[in-house]
């Protein structure tokens, strides 16, 4: 059968118009991919500042650090344990140390089975309690409390690193905080780019 100038510019224009779908559909998906990578990003971000400055306030207003029996320091890479006193426990979360008029709170990453997170402990009743017996046992204490610091947004992550440094500034002492977090790619057809930020916090007190 003879093919009329009138089927050849149905046919083009079918071709035309599959071909401007197809392309509206691709922009769809990588215009979606890109507010998703920009919403987890959002959220990263707004976690690491919020527990960077979070931990740089505690340190800033502790009584310095957790001592084990001998009065050695309790220092660690991985968890930073911080003494207050009586008169610096109103610079804790609320109800972390009550009943108990001074104690000590430890900041660590911890893992479960689908990722992990940061946690803040708050050990009631140290150093009325006795010091720690080494440093590689909690603080001594008239009970503890829990604190998930990421919650909650945890649920989007499941990569942490977390690491503590001692440092100087001029002449006082501080530490130095890193911390990265990532995204676990369950159910992504793309990976998230790991957000990793630090903090330097200088004691207010010889620690």
């Amino acid at each position: 059968f003879p093919v009329t100038i009138y089927q050849v510019e149905a046919i083009i224009y079918i071709a035309i118009v599959s071909v401007i779908i197809i392309s509206v559909f691709q922009f769809s998906i990588e215009f979606q991919k890109s507010r998703t990578r920009f919403v987890i990003a959002s959220k990263q971000n707004a976690v690491v500042a919020r527990t960077l400055k979070t931990i740089d306030y505690l340190v800033r207003n502790s009584d310095g650090y957790v001592r084990d029996a001998s009065s050695r320091i309790c220092f660690s890479t991985s968890t930073l344990w911080l003494y207050f006193a009586t008169s610096s426990t109103a610079y804790v979360p609320p109800g972390c140390m009550w009943p108990e008029t001074s104690g000590a709170v430890g900041i660590q990453r911890y893992a479960t089975g689908t990722g992990g997170g940061i946690q803040l402990t708050c050990y009631r009743g140290y150093p009325n309690y006795g010091q720690a017996a080494t440093c590689a046992s909690d603080p001594p204490n008239n009970g503890s409390t829990t604190i998930d610091m990421m919650s909650p947004e945890n649920f989007y992550f499941g990569q942490f690193d977390l690491g503590f440094t001692t440092t100087t500034v001029g002449s006082k002492e501080a530490i130095e905080t890193d911390i990265s977090v990532g995204t676990l790619p369950t159910g992504l057809a793309f990976d998230i780019p790991t957000t990793s930020a630090s903090t330097t916090s200088i004691f207010r007190i010889v620690p």
